[in-house]
């Protein structure tokens, strides 16, 4: 159960800011990615990330030909703090196996988030081994490297920003990552950005034989404004593999609410159960 636990919030966290890997633009040389580094991505990112503080409810949908539908539901706050690092709380609140489950992740300088779990049968915190988030989240079709690849695209194999295109009449920006093939399942990943909205709206998943593995979308009538960030409220990840699909759905998004510090210490993971 740790292990599984730990790999669905990483999951949840690193999709939930997928974009946010352009706030690491200067650890890419310019001379390796000439056509990405421009002041319209940048500015573009930077318009669809929270400050300080977010909070929202999540639920996931597992759809395959063999088990049917299986859902879970929960929360998620976010904080930045003052040293520039995140923390992460994710509460499982139905499930048919995690449900009372807590999850803290700490954000820490070039290495794996700490991660501590509380769950019922346990009745206290325990700090979870990075080697955990490795591999695939509970059942669904994401796996670490989905997420990790989300959140870090700037630091991923070698990428490239491909010639703009429309989609559905809608211009977006088209960003392409070559991947190693001999430490990922891919052989390249396309993702393109609404310009607009600065929100992913396809991103695929490349197998090494060049067919798409897996594909993750957002439809247009699933984003919403709120404030002055336009945000995906649905997302849905096709497995084209094994035939089964993975919807996320966002409820109760709120940008920069009141969080206490105290919040996010792996003791107050044992809070509200």
């Amino acid at each position: 159960m740790k292990r599984l636990m730990s790999r669905i919030a990483a999951g949840i966290v690193f999709l939930l800011f997928g974009t946010s890997g352009f706030q690491n633009c200067d650890a890419v040389q310019i001379s390796d990615v000439p056509r990405l580094i421009d002041p319209d991505l940048r500015a573009c990112a930077n318009r669809t990330l929270p400050q300080h503080t977010m909070t929202q409810q999540l639920a996931v949908a597992v759809t395959d030909a063999t088990t049917g539908t299986r859902e879970s539901s929960g929360t998620l706050k976010w904080k930045r703090f003052d040293d520039g690092f995140s923390k992460v709380l994710v509460r499982i609140d139905k499930s048919s196996a995690y449900a009372g489950v807590a999850l803290l992740m700490v954000e820490r300088e070039k290495r794996e988030p700490d991660v501590f779990m509380y769950s019922r049968e346990l009745q206290q915190e325990r700090r979870i081994v990075s080697s955990a988030l490795a591999g695939p989240l509970l059942g669904t079709d994401f796996t670490y490297e989905d997420f990790a690849f989300l959140q870090h695209v700037m630091e991923n194999g070698k990428i490239m920003r491909g010639p703009d295109i429309e989609v559905d009449g809608h211009p977006a920006y088209v960003i392409e990552t070559t991947q190693d093939e001999d430490t990922s399942a891919y052989s390249r990943i396309r993702t393109v950005i609404d310009k607009a909205w600065c929100v992913p709206i396809k991103t695929e998943f490349f197998g090494p034989n060049g067919s798409v593995a897996k594909e993750l979308n957002v439809e247009r009538a699933d984003v919403e404004q709120i404030g002055e960030r336009w945000v995906p409220r649905q997302m849905t990840m096709i497995n084209h593999k094994s035939e089964s699909r993975t919807v996320l759905k966002l409820t109760d998004i709120k940008f920069e609410p009141e969080l206490g510090d105290n919040l996010f210490m792996p003791a107050s993971l044992r809070l509200g159960h």
